[in-house]
């Protein structure tokens, strides 16, 4: 059973210093240009790796005992090839989930045929019930229909899928989350709620965006307390929120002053690989090797390699990436595993 390589994973971090996921970004295309993400503007800043390339990293990274892998973008639904990629990990036993905007380019048809080559979990974003606000975040059009559409269809036909939804919290939504977190449970779907981390043009960011109308005001400081507050009543009452009580408390924080302090394992429990290839310890910090320049999963265990993500980690400007952080709270803090195991009961009458 693929959702067991989840349980596999978390052992080998946990006992192994194994990474227990890889973030492949395995392409920079994508049909939108939401404007908190910076991905789009660099769209032709890096060459895909082909399949036979992409096969020879997967069976490093399973050498290494990663166990779970998001192939990501851009959205990965615009490569041709997608579903090979989506084979070429099952077929070596990885959990495979993919992220996507649930566009045009997510076809049923495409859906269909991921999930037959091994899907385990399919993600999409979602950050607004208005649908004019959301066209206008993602700068495109339908889009609200189109991802809720596309969740609509995947959960009824596939309930082995674990679906999530991904929310870019900021001040264009801050109010609106707790009822935005119920209409999500209500279609039956997972959501995590990630503040936004805005950057500056001239940081050359390789994730974050610089639209300033996102960051949170005064006003939104002091409305951040009583909704999260919500939040963590609504995931308590058994609704669909996959963020930790932990994370929400500290989203909370970031919220406020822009920084919660924490042992970021950043290159150690995860990993992100770019599309040419290049290493990065996060989304934010690339490591500035490529992933297929000799064996990495024999480098991993090096000194060098340790005293390097040492320096890059001090560099870091700081975030509060679910996809990150989590991870890290589930290995240092017993509270947020005891929180995901009761998640995973819950839900494995739906994978029987």
């Amino acid at each position: 059973m693929k959702r067991s390589q989840e349980v596999i994973g978390y052992l080998n971090s946990k006992f192994r210093g194994r990474p227990f996921y890889v973030l492949y970004r395995l392409t920079r295309s994508c049909n939108l240009r939401c404007r908190m993400c910076n991905v789009w503007r660099r769209s032709d800043e890096a060459n895909e790796l082909n399949l036979e390339q992409i096969k020879r990293m997967a069976q490093m990274l399973w050498r290494l005992k990663v166990r779970y892998v998001v192939l990501t973008g851009g959205d990965p639904f615009l490569r041709k090839d997608i579903i090979e990629i989506i084979r070429i990990f099952s077929e070596l036993g990885f959990h495979t989930r993919i992220e996507s905007n649930g566009g045009p380019q997510a076809t049923r048809e495409l859906l269909d045929q991921a999930v037959a080559a091994g899907l385990v979990d399919y993600t999409t974003s979602l950050d607004t019930l208005d649908k004019e606000k959301q066209d206008w975040l993602y700068q495109g059009k339908g889009i609200w229909q189109q991802a809720v559409d596309t969740l609509k269809y995947v959960i009824p036909k596939f309930p082995g899928l674990l679906p999530i939804v991904n929310v870019v919290v900021s001040h264009h939504n801050l109010s609106e989350l707790p009822r935005l977190v119920r209409f999500i449970d209500s279609l039956g779907a997972y959501c995590t709620l990630a503040p936004v981390a805005l950057g500056k043009p001239e940081d050359k960011a390789l994730f974050r965006g610089f639209d300033a109308s996102f960051a949170f005001t005064e006003e939104d400081k002091k409305l951040a307390g009583p909704v999260y507050e919500e939040l963590i009543q609504l995931r308590k009452s058994g609704c669909k929120v996959l963020d930790s009580t932990k994370l929400l408390k500290d989203s909370v924080e970031w919220i406020k002053g822009g920084q919660v302090k924490w042992d970021c394992d950043a290159g150690q429990l995860y990993l992100e690989i770019f599309a040419d290839g290049g290493l990065g310890i996060c989304n934010e910090v690339s490591y500035g090797i490529n992933i297929l320049d000799g064996d990495f999963a024999k480098y991993f265990d090096t000194k060098e390699y340790k005293a390097e993500l040492k320096k890059l980690r001090a560099q870091c400007p700081g975030c509060t990436y679910p996809v990150f952080r989590e991870p890290s709270y589930h290995l240092h803090y017993y509270s947020v595993l005891g929180e995901r195991i009761m998640d995973f009961l819950k839900e494995m009458s739906r994978w029987d």
